[in-house]
């Protein structure tokens, strides 16, 4: 309990913290600073959209590794107190197994943005709404599965086969985020409400 209120805290905190900081300041200044270097010009908007997406990305990333670094500790101490000791894989299977775990994760992200294009009223986002429920499905019982010693095929083929059960299982935390109409309080109620998700599916 008390690494779940502090990851909760922490999580919303720095991620909401981080994000005005950004946003408000770092962003803006370095908006000005590439104006006094380039110039007002057309060439700086063009400059400018390259470097403000670049920093993006990178904040994000490591923002992301920042409030996400406490619930490995979570969701271990979980699966030992309901399953007892978690089955680790040697070294090489493990870094195999998470690079193709990411990358099979960011092809799903964009295939469910693409999908939110569909142009047929509702459909689009309806499907992208799917997608994002069994995401985040497979982001709260990955802990479980790794601890399980269960590789990224049996993984997806588990969520595959009983996919309506984590649909729903994702719904909640899918309509939540997609409540608030700025990214800034979507993040924030994701990272606060994730440490949650992961002990559900620990007990699930």
């Amino acid at each position: 309990m008390h690494k779940i209120f502090q990851c909760c805290a922490l999580n919303g905190g720095v991620f909401w913290l981080s994000l005005v900081a950004f946003n408000g300041a770092i962003l803006p200044l370095l908006h000005f600073t590439t104006g006094l270097i380039v110039g007002q010009d057309t060439s700086h908007g063009l400059i400018w959209s390259w470097v403000s997406w670049l920093m993006s990305s990178i904040f994000g990333a490591f923002l992301g590794a920042t409030c996400l670094s406490p619930e490995p500790d979570i969701a271990d101490a979980a699966y030992r107190k309901s399953r007892g000791r978690p089955q680790l894989p040697n070294l090489s299977r493990l870094i195999a197994d998470l690079l193709f775990s990411v990358l099979m994760q960011v092809i799903f992200l964009l295939q469910s943005m693409l999908v939110s294009k569909i142009p047929i009223s509702g459909v689009g986002q309806i499907i992208s709404l799917l997608h994002v429920c069994l995401l985040y499905s497979l982001y709260a019982f990955e802990y479980k599965w790794f601890n399980m010693g269960w590789e990224v095929h049996q993984r997806v083929r588990y969520l595959e086969t009983n996919w309506p059960y984590f649909a729903g299982f994702g719904l909640p935390l899918a309509v939540l985020t997609h409540l608030p109409s700025s990214f800034l309080a979507s993040g924030t109620v994701f990272a606060v409400l994730f440490p949650l998700f992961i002990i559900s599916g620990k007990r699930s």
